[in-house]
């Protein structure tokens, strides 16, 4: 579990750097827009997992009822999993080119050697540069959505059936923690110009560290007031991992090819 825990305590470097002076200043855009949806979450969200959980309650048949007191736990968790990763994403959507930059300072910070390499289109701090790269961000989004979006519609739906979702929760947690691990890595391997599958076939050389990031990533999010700032937290723990650990593979990659 050593792999696990070290992928874990990534996040929580990511809190104690947040208040370096170096890297305050790209905070306050990613933090509005945390603040703006996750209130958004508490006014609706907690009416529409109580909504969801009772119809599908009402799909159990009369001679199950019994099971109601073990079924409606299960899929107020699986429900509450869902409605906070879902506005999760759409924050990490809208900030996601403030993200990126935000990584690529928190990597230039956290050991200034490892900056080298990264794109021209992410070599300026300015906010008209950010600007600049938004249509870039908002593909890399897309193409996380596509992996994102077909899987989640399939848990959806086995949350909902009866029986088959007392397996539908451990599933929700192993997917969501996995794609948190691809969400926030991604900001920091964007920077250097790596795709998404490439990214996604490093982590899983680091699933453990991979799944122990996403897990503690997942934990606070669900937690009201610390999940205003785990999103930049996140973004400064993936570029951490990054830097310690991902770059190493791509490293080793580069000199296995030929020539």
């Amino acid at each position: 579990m050593a792999g696990f825990i070290r992928g874990a305590g990534y996040l929580l470097k990511g809190f104690k750097m947040l208040a370096q002076p170096g890297l305050r200043r790209f905070l306050i855009i990613p933090l509005t827009i945390n603040v703006i949806l996750f209130s958004l979450l508490i006014w609706q969200g907690f009416g529409w997992i109580d909504q969801a959980v009772v119809a599908a309650l009402s799909w159990i048949p009369d001679w199950l009822s019994f099971l109601s007191w073990v079924i409606w736990p299960l899929l107020f968790l699986t429900m509450m999993i869902f409605v906070f990763y879902s506005f999760s994403v759409v924050a990490n959507l809208i900030a996601s080119p403030f993200n990126g930059l935000l990584s690529e300072k928190a990597e230039l910070q956290s050991r200034p050697a490892f900056g080298v390499g990264m794109s021209e289109a992410s070599g300026s701090s300015t906010i008209s540069a950010v600007l600049l790269e938004v249509p870039h961000s908002l593909g890399r989004e897309a193409s996380k959505l596509g992996y994102f979006i077909p899987r989640a519609f399939v848990l959806l739906i086995l949350s909902l059936i009866p029986g088959i979702n007392i397996i539908a929760m451990p599933l929700w947690y192993l997917f969501s923690a996995w794609f948190l691990a691809i969400q926030y890595c991604d900001y920091p391997t964007d920077n250097h110009n790596i795709s998404v599958p490439e990214l996604r076939k490093l982590l899983t050389q680091r699933r453990l560290g991979s799944m122990g990031f996403g897990s503690i990533t997942l934990f606070f999010t669900m937690i009201p007031i610390i999940n205003l700032v785990v999103i930049p937290a996140a973004v400064i723990g993936a570029t951490l991992f990054w830097v310690e650990e991902l770059k190493e593979l791509v490293e080793l990659e580069e000199l296995k090819e030929p020539g």
